[in-house]
């Protein structure tokens, strides 16, 4: 684990280029009974086998359990700190209470929600759009009638389609 923490600590210091960190490891090592099959291919233990290598292991809790001390290690958070998205909510809170209207604007936009008016303006400019081809003929397949949304969506531009 040493070197693992050693490999972290360096890759977190280096901030020109990314850093890969490859850790060779051995499946079943350590297992009092190697579940092995042909050409190395590993062979999932059975209930039996699981008990000893909990045992091998020091792991003296019922498969499925993990101990409050390992799970607020794993957490990585320390006793009474935020969590990041937290943190990141706080700060929107007091952004959204100094400058209401760009946070409102970003929270549409990070939602991705249309702006208010969009679909009413996109209706009245199919509707507003030429009804017939710059060369007088009837776009192929359309009826001879104001266009809208079909199907929920802009008619394509029908004036580069063949007739």
């Amino acid at each position: 684990m040493a070197a693992v923490d050693a490999a972290i600590t360096q890759a977190r210091a280096e901030a020109l280029k990314p850093t890969l960190i490859i850790c060779k490891t051995t499946i079943g090592k350590g297992s009092p009974k190697p579940c092995r099959q042909r050409q190395g291919a590993w062979r999932g233990a059975g209930g039996d086998e699981i008990k000893l290598n909990r045992e091998a292991l020091g792991w003296p809790h019922e498969p499925f359990v993990i101990p409050e001390a390992a799970y607020a290690a794993w957490d990585g958070k320390r006793a009474g700190e935020a969590s990041e998205a937290m943190v990141g909510r706080q700060a929107f809170a007091a952004y959204k209470a100094e400058h209401p209207a760009l946070a409102t604007e970003l929270a549409r936009r990070n939602e991705r929600r249309p702006a208010g008016g969009f679909a009413q303006a996109a209706v009245d400019a199919a509707v507003a759009a030429p009804q017939r081809r710059p060369d007088g003929r009837q776009p192929q397949g359309q009826p001879d009638r104001a266009r809208g949304f079909h199907r929920g969506r802009l008619p394509s531009c029908w004036a580069d389609r063949p007739t």
